[in-house]
């Protein structure tokens, strides 16, 4: 699909940024390889020539391809080991159709618990009281610093007090 061609696509170019424009390679090292015209035109590579031998661009192709590789590896062991995350997530999708961030997050954080039979209503509802829940904490901590705040004015006026006696 599109979609995919155009994320390896993507990912090959900032591999390749990485390690030709940031200096990102250990084995090439801190250096800007290239003229740092990326503009694509025709006939671009008729008049150019590289800053750097053949060599040198096979080392950059292959420390590319390591890095995509590596991101890949990386991406899918993240997948695995979440897999239960990401069945949940799907499931929440499937029923709500649309996940905003705290939703998602409540989600795959495991607070909020979607089984099959759950309807759309019923998710709501939830969602619902841990907000509730949620501001009723917030609540309660800002009147205990409020509480905390009044006693320590009052001893400072106290202090204060006994030194003008």
């Amino acid at each position: 699909s599109t979609g995919a061609q155009n994320d390896i696509q993507r990912v090959t170019d900032i591999a390749r940024s990485m390690v030709t424009k940031y200096g990102m390679s250990d084995k090439i090292g801190p250096m800007a390889l290239g003229n740092g015209d990326e503009e694509v035109f025709l006939g671009r590579d008729i008049g150019s020539r590289p800053t750097y031998s053949e060599k040198v661009a096979s080392e950059i192709d292959n420390e590319v391809k390591r890095i995509v590789h590596e991101g890949y590896e990386r991406a899918e062991q993240l997948l695995s080991d979440n897999i239960d995350k990401l069945h949940t997530v799907a499931e929440a999708l499937l029923k709500l159709e649309t996940l905003d961030a705290d939703k998602y997050k409540r989600i795959f954080n495991g607070e909020i618990i979607i089984k099959e039979e759950d309807t759309m209503e019923e998710i709501q509802e939830e969602l619902k009281k841990l907000k509730a829940k949620e501001e009723a904490i917030k609540k309660e901590n800002k009147d205990k610093i409020e509480i905390k705040e009044d006693q320590e004015n009052q001893e400072n006026d106290n202090e204060d007090n006994s030194i003008e006696e």
